[in-house]
């Protein structure tokens, strides 16, 4: 059993953004052993977004209001954006160096189109994909599972990363989330009610 640490989250799904952490966090947050905070992506770690908040702000988002949990996490695909981001996985380190990680990679030319589709959608990207690819460094660093990996394996321990496929947890959905759950010390029986059903905002997200 992963023990809860002054109220701070016991994993984090990290990323990859347009991979599925979406449909991950909700089948994570149906797991009556888990909790997940409304706010799916608080970005606490990130200094350009919530870091200033301060740790009680980020300790309250994981308030337990009822049953006993035997994991706290979120999900912020911010947290694999590095160089944009960078400093990370030092600041998890700092507070929460137990945690659990999940990174959830997919076929590179499969995210990159998704993330230039959601962008083009959003109003944030106007270039033909052949010249924003090459002109916006974030759609191919996005990418760079590698150097993402790189960065939290300077702060933690192999076997506090799982790496999962969006492939998998797609195809092959209840083993994949078998794995997670096992990973997370959690009753990796459980399926969730909705376990069928693809719970990304958008089916090229």
């Amino acid at each position: 059993m992963i023990k809860l640490v002054e109220g701070l989250p016991t994993f984090l799904v990290i990323g990859a953004m347009k991979a599925g952490t979406t449909s991950l966090y909700h089948y994570l947050r149906a797991h009556p052993q888990v909790f997940m905070p409304a706010i799916k992506a608080p970005e606490f770690f990130v200094a350009e977004s919530n870091w200033t908040r301060g740790i009680d702000w980020y300790r309250r988002l994981f308030v337990l209001t009822g049953a006993e949990a035997v994991a706290l996490g979120e999900a912020s695909n911010a947290y694999t954006k590095y160089p944009q981001f960078a400093g990370v996985p030092q600041r998890i380190a700092a507070h929460i160096p137990d945690a659990r990680l999940v990174y959830v990679v997919r076929d590179p030319i499969q995210r990159i189109w998704s993330h230039y589709r959601t962008r083009v959608r959003e109003g944030s990207e106007k270039a033909p994909i052949e010249r924003a690819v090459f002109d916006n460094p974030i759609y191919l660093d996005f990418c760079r599972y590698s150097v993402q990996l790189q960065q939290y394996l300077e702060y933690f321990p192999q076997e506090q990363l799982l790496v999962i496929t969006s492939e998998d947890l797609r195809e092959v959905r209840e083993a994949t989330m078998r794995r997670v759950y096992g990973f997370l010390g959690v009753d990796a029986n459980f399926v969730p009610a909705d376990l069928d059903r693809d719970l990304r905002r958008s089916r090229i997200g």
